[in-house]
């Protein structure tokens, strides 16, 4: 009943933007999953030790959440593979960490330390 009182707190618009900055989350990740990398005889390798983002964001420890929100904002593109400004890169990470919240999540983000 908390969460339903909070959630009612929060403007519509936050929360659409919220949504839309963890849906783009979600998209990136599964493209990360798919994602393989060829080693110098043509085989799949992986792209790095953490292959693929198998635990739902509001359910990841404070660790692995950091880890993932790092490589998001350091590997994320527009799709004209430019990429976003640092403003717009500072909002996503905040919009999520918003998300988070919602869910009952009280996630610190640090992604630097």
């Amino acid at each position: 009943m908390l969460m339903i009182f909070f959630t009612g707190a929060v403007p519509k618009n936050t929360q659409r933007r919220n949504k839309w900055d963890y849906n783009t989350f979600q998209k990136w990740a599964i493209e990360r999953n798919n994602q393989h990398a060829c080693d110098d005889k043509g085989n799949n390798a992986s792209v790095d030790i953490y292959l693929k983002i198998l635990i739902p964001l509001a359910q990841m420890e404070n660790d692995v959440l950091n880890y993932w929100l790092s490589k998001f904002i350091e590997e994320f593109r527009k799709e004209s593979l430019e990429e976003y400004l640092p403003n717009s890169l500072f909002s996503m990470l905040m919009d999520l960490q918003g998300y988070l919240r919602l869910q009952g999540r009280t996630a610190v983000v640090r992604l630097f330390k």
